[in-house]
């Protein structure tokens, strides 16, 4: 078992540790903190010790009022890339910051950064941000700005056996199958969940709504 570090009392970017909380789901130490700010919030030991946490979330509000895009869509896009890595409580957290992927401080602390980047590499409104490799983070050499079809294709690059035999990934499965790519994804995680694989999984993910009534 490694040795416990006491954190109390240390000071990580505008946090200054309090105490020991109750650990998170995975086991991972928590600590009370306060912010130069004065709000109070819990914080895992990683995210202090690799300085992925500077404040209770301060920073990056002083950040989107000094630049005036908050409302924008690219600032939205932005907001939800740094909640889905990095906030436990964020509905697909699971997803990204559950499995590792982290947006880089570069980008974490300054959506400057994040904006400069953006306006140099073919942003617009019409398209959404891609990770070029997904068991990657958020960082300059691993994103592009691309349309969705694109990143659909791209998106984990999970592949599902078709009846023909032949492994197509969501979107090819929803084009040829006419299976909207939600109902795809929400089966294959049930099959996930329950360890259903290889053949199994895929009668599963093919099934009409008959079979699945006739089975509930």
């Amino acid at each position: 078992m490694p040795n416990f570090i006491d954190l109390s009392g240390k000071t990580f970017g505008r946090l200054t540790v309090l105490e020991r909380t109750t650990s998170d789901k995975y086991n991972a130490s928590r600590w009370i903190c306060k912010c130069e700010c004065g709000n109070i919030t819990i914080i895992v030991r990683q995210s202090l010790q690799q300085e992925k946490t500077k404040s209770c979330g301060c920073l990056r509000k002083e950040s989107s009022k000094k630049h005036g895009l908050s409302k924008t869509r690219l600032y939205k896009i932005y907001h939800a890339m740094i909640q889905r890595c990095h906030n436990p409580r964020f509905r697909h957290y699971k997803d990204y910051g559950g499995r590792g992927i982290t947006v880089c401080e570069e980008w974490k602390n300054s959506f400057e950064s994040f904006y400069n980047w953006s306006m140099r590499n073919g942003h617009e409104d019409t398209l959404t941000i891609d990770r070029i490799d997904n068991n990657k983070g958020y960082y300059p050499e691993n994103c592009r700005w691309t349309t969705m079809k694109v990143q659909a294709n791209n998106k984990r690059r999970i592949m599902i056996e078709c009846p023909d035999g032949i492994d197509r990934n969501f979107t090819q499965i929803s084009e040829l199958y006419g299976l909207s790519p939600n109902i795809i994804s929400y089966r294959h995680r049930f099959c996930q969940k329950r360890n259903i694989t290889g053949e199994a999984m895929s009668r599963w993910i093919f099934r009409t709504y008959d079979d699945i009534k006739s089975i509930n």
